[in-house]
């Protein structure tokens, strides 16, 4: 292990997931703390004089690797859950009063933190548009979100959501969630048909008088945010014999979705 995404890999591996190594590079300030490395080298220290001796002594890299598990719940609000339980991979050197020994190390250590991710605020990552929520308690490395619907705050890391925001101004929902292997593509269909749906409850209702058509760039940039360019004109292909000359943005992007169940089923297939 040379590296956090050579130790990530081998933590996904040991955890049974496919998960790709820069998913654990979204979570680090879960588990990235003096308390949390200490009980590493307090752990570490107990395995290598188990085996070697009490005056054994060891030195070497270690990562603390967040591994997250995914979850999608639809009360009272619609959320994505993740549960992230941390894992040490350590590559040491041991010494003993006769000989020098390599060892590998690496398993679960700590509890599981739990997040909770409202789809309403990750829409409102998507959008740039976080100044919709109120917040109502902060410190050094998490901030508390009043999140309507929800009776409690929403406690996010800063880290995590300044990481997402990056990521999402690079990648698609879909793709975002295709690098939690299995774990994502169990939950893409619930937390994109939930997206769609608030697109469409937020869009502005065209006036009834001098409304304009739909614009096949508008509905395709609709789209196109959620399952990427490619699945966009896909998507924009399929519904286009269903269209109306005089349908608005938003009449047309309902038209389309009509095919909603056809949809999320070359949704799974892809992913």
């Amino acid at each position: 292990m040379r590296n956090f995404r050579e130790a990530a890999a081998l933590a996904f591996g040991e955890a049974g997931f496919d998960m790709s190594p820069e998913v654990a590079e979204l979570f680090t300030s879960t588990t990235d703390s003096d308390k949390r490395r200490g009980e590493v080298d307090r752990a570490i220290s107990y395995t290598v004089r188990s085996k070697y001796g009490r005056n054994a002594g060891w030195s070497g890299k270690r990562w603390l690797i967040p591994v997250p598990r995914l979850g999608y719940n639809a009360q009272p609000i619609p959320q994505l859950e993740i549960a992230i339980q941390a894992y040490v991979a350590a590559s040491i050197e041991v010494e003993t009063t006769s000989h020098y020994y390599s060892m590998v190390l690496i398993g679960p250590t700590g509890a599981v933190e739990k997040l909770a991710l409202p789809v309403p605020f990750l829409q409102a990552v998507l959008d740039d548009d976080l100044n919709q929520f109120d917040v109502i308690g902060r410190d050094s490395t998490y901030t508390v979100w009043s999140i309507p619907g929800l009776k409690e705050g929403v406690r996010l890391p800063d880290d995590f959501i300044s990481k997402l925001s990056g990521v999402l101004r690079l990648k698609t929902v879909a793709e975002w969630l295709l690098n939690f292997g299995s774990e994502g593509r169990k939950v893409a269909p619930w937390v994109i048909g939930t997206l769609i749906s608030l697109q469409l409850h937020g869009m502005i209702e065209p006036s009834r008088v001098g409304q304009q058509p739909y614009k096949r760039e508008n509905v395709i940039a609709e789209l196109t945010q959620l399952y990427g360019r490619e699945w966009a004109e896909e998507m924009f292909i399929r519904g286009a014999p269903f269209l109306r000359a005089n349908m608005t943005d938003k009449e047309a992007l309902e038209c389309i979705l009509q095919e909603a169940d056809k949809f999320r089923r070359i949704l799974h297939k892809e992913l």
